[in-house]
């Protein structure tokens, strides 16, 4: 190409061609990155739902579980107590000889 046809060539309407392809990606990327900002509110959005979900289940579980054991104590504390009265029991029989 010569310098003449350099010359004629008309370098305002290249450089908007250019402006407009560059403005087009910036903006296929910024809308991009609303979409995932989008989506990344969501899943925020449904972790934070099922976190609350499970500690409302959790504390349910444990609830029952310490009523279930406080239960259980009480049990086993009372056959610790008959379990010790009979020993008594059977220690003093063994001293009462009556023959």
């Amino acid at each position: 190409m010569s310098n003449l046809d350099m010359k004629n060539l008309n370098w305002r309407n290249y450089f908007i061609e250019l402006l407009i392809v560059i403005i087009g990606i910036s903006v296929a990327f910024w809308l991009n990155n609303v979409a995932q900002e989008n989506a990344e509110k969501k899943l925020e959005t449904k972790f934070i739902q099922d976190l609350g979900s499970d500690l409302r289940s959790d504390s349910s579980t444990l609830s029952f579980n310490i009523k279930f054991n406080k239960e259980k104590a009480e049990l086993l504390s009372k056959a610790v107590e008959l379990m010790y009265a009979d020993d008594v029991r059977n220690y003093s029989d063994s001293f009462n000889t009556t023959s």
